[in-house]
């Protein structure tokens, strides 16, 4: 550890004080549990399972340093206490400490004395007057709660009978079948494997946060009656999740900003994210799982060492993303990568390979938004042929309409200096002011969309119907027979613009190449999502075809055949 620490050492001089204030990161990496020789070091590595690695990192700047690197071995009360002490006596303050909830890290919490329901700190060694406050990988528990809800339901109340879940994986299967069934759609990127996310899949926290997404909240009251408590709880997931999460002092949302930019809201979006997980319950279960004492803990962390922060000089904001293991995770992603025929971990974990990552800007993201799309009206694809996913339903009508006025508000929007008549932004609209027609805009707006005039979507509906024209009996066969009605001619958008610039000359040519380009490629995407669909199915059916096949009768052999094959397979040579 103390070779790790003298590159901390060499820069605390020309590290401002402020941000020398730190955080402790910790987790396992699974390494190779190949036996094998380390050159570099003349010595035999392993077998080992896994590596523990601590990182440390600035919780109000940009860097971060792994320090320390053992195998097979889980961080101790000792271990932790002598990192600390370290730290403080080079003059970098230790605020937190952040691992996930394995059973070792929680044993950990447990000897220190820390639970989500009693003292989330312990006092520091070096310090009297601080604390050091234990935080849970809140993306972790993010993913967690995504599991929870698909798998067993989301109920409220600890009651015997608790009703119907609030959220499901049913609601949350229609509603991405409803979004997904036309062209044009409210929320492009919500899809079925959001919900039938599996192995993998469900390591990645973008589809977590995708899925209990402000997006979706907002969706579920315009596809189903009724739901308006699902919409308020997934609402409320996604608004303390984007207060835990923060990257920046100023962000798109104002709850997603540097905690303290929004203090009041963000400190009530905390305090709803509280009171959910405390009454929230999952299947059969009556009591907390673990997630949702990892969020708990959290939370009440982040509100203790806000409030110590504020009496540090400089002190402005907290970007509370940086209290995850996003770091390590992004160190452990950049080990795997470097040098996949490097078996010992680091390359022998020396000091060289190590310091390329000391004092690094930070370079971890999380991709959270969902930037919602249209959708195209139901009867115009049944009338080019092309059926959407289910019957026509009222509610795909609606959704289609939302999404067609979505995308002429995106036209009016780019183009607004081109033509300002095409649309006027909300944020110049009193509510009183927007059309029914609007009122999904109005919705996700924060100010800065556009809602389109009714000239502009008359006329993009015009436009619809040139483009259903244009491809018409148009494309490749699929696997039912029928044309994808996607247009392979040379000039495709060319073609579609000039058409409409011939029959509305009035409208400037740039305008109409974009609806040309854009139209274009809504089509595209949902072609190939059609023939990704006809793929999987016939992937599908390949696969049943060959279960109903009769499993073949192993052949016996003679004995002798058996024990010269046993033979063989020990590594006997016959000539």
């Amino acid at each position: 550890m103390a070779q790790f620490l003298q590159f901390l050492q060499v820069a605390a001089a020309e590290t401002a004080p402020l941000a020398k204030n730190c955080a402790i990161l910790f987790d396992e990496m699974s390494v190779d549990t190949r036996l094998c020789y380390d050159q570099q070091r003349d010595v035999i590595v392993g077998p080992h399972k896994q590596a523990q690695v601590i990182m440390v990192r600035s919780i109000c700047g940009a860097w971060k340093q792994p320090v320390y690197v053992a195998f097979d071995t889980a961080i101790s009360p000792e271990i932790l206490m002598q990192l600390i002490l370290s730290l403080e006596e080079m003059g970098y303050p230790v605020r937190a400490v952040v691992s996930d909830m394995g059973s070792k890290n929680v044993g950990l919490w447990r000897a220190l004395g820390v639970s989500y329901d009693g003292e989330t700190s312990i006092a520091n060694p070096a310090a009297a007057d601080r604390r050091v406050w234990f935080f849970a990988d809140v993306p972790h528990c993010l993913k967690n709660l995504r599991n929870h809800i698909l798998d067993d339901g989301l109920y409220l109340g600890c009651g015997g009978d608790r009703g119907d879940p609030v959220v499901d994986s049913d609601l949350m299967e229609e509603l991405a079948r409803e979004v997904s069934a036309t062209e044009f759609t409210v929320n492009r990127k919500l899809t079925a494997l959001h919900v039938h996310a599996a192995k993998g899949d469900r390591q990645r926290v973008y589809l977590a946060a995708q899925l209990l997404s402000e997006t979706v909240a907002k969706s579920i009251p315009e596809v189903f009656e009724g739901q308006e408590k699902a919409a308020e709880v997934i609402n409320i997931i996604d608004s303390g999740f984007d207060v835990l999460n923060s990257r920046r002092r100023y962000a798109d949302k104002p709850l997603r900003c540097g905690l303290g930019v929004h203090l009041t809201e963000q400190l009530a979006a905390l305090r709803k994210l509280e009171e959910l997980l405390l009454t929230a319950r999952f299947g059969s279960r009556k009591t907390l799982l673990p997630f949702q004492q990892g969020f708990l803990l959290s939370i009440r962390s982040t509100l203790a060492l806000y409030k110590e922060m504020e009496k540090v000089d400089g002190f402005q904001f907290l970007q509370t993303a940086l209290l995850n293991q996003d770091a390590l995770e992004s160190l452990f992603s950049s080990c795997g990568t470097e040098d996949e025929f490097v078996v010992p971990i680091f390359s022998g974990y020396d000091a060289t390979t190590i310091s390329s990552t000391t004092i690094a800007p930070s370079v971890d993201q999380l991709s959270a938004a969902t930037p919602p799309e249209p959708a195209v009206p139901v009867e115009l694809l049944e009338e080019i042929g092309v059926p959407p996913n289910g019957a026509e339903t009222e509610t795909s009508q609606a959704i289609s309409e939302y999404g067609m006025q979505y995308a002429a508000g995106f036209v009016a929007a780019k183009r607004a200096k081109v033509d300002p008549t095409l649309g006027t932004r909300t944020c110049d609209m009193a509510e009183e002011d927007v059309p029914s027609g609007a009122r999904w805009i109005y919705l996700l707006s924060r100010g800065h969309l556009t809602v389109p005039s009714e000239q502009w979507l008359e006329n993009f509906k015009e436009f619809e119907v040139v483009f259903c024209a244009i491809h018409r009996g148009q494309g490749m066969a699929r696997r039912n027979g029928t044309l994808d009605q996607l247009s392979r001619a040379p000039g495709v958008v060319k073609t579609l613009s000039d058409t409409l610039c011939l029959r509305w000359p009035r409208l400037d040519e740039r305008v109409i190449s974009l609806y040309a380009r854009l139209r274009t490629f809504i089509r595209l995407r949902h072609v190939a999502k059609v023939r990704r669909g006809d793929h999987l199915a016939a992937l599908a059916e390949a696969a049943a075809r060959r279960s109903e096949k009769p499993t073949p009768t192993p052949v016996v052999g003679t004995r002798r055949q058996f024990v010269k094959a046993r033979q063989f397979a020990r590594g006997a040579v016959y000539l």
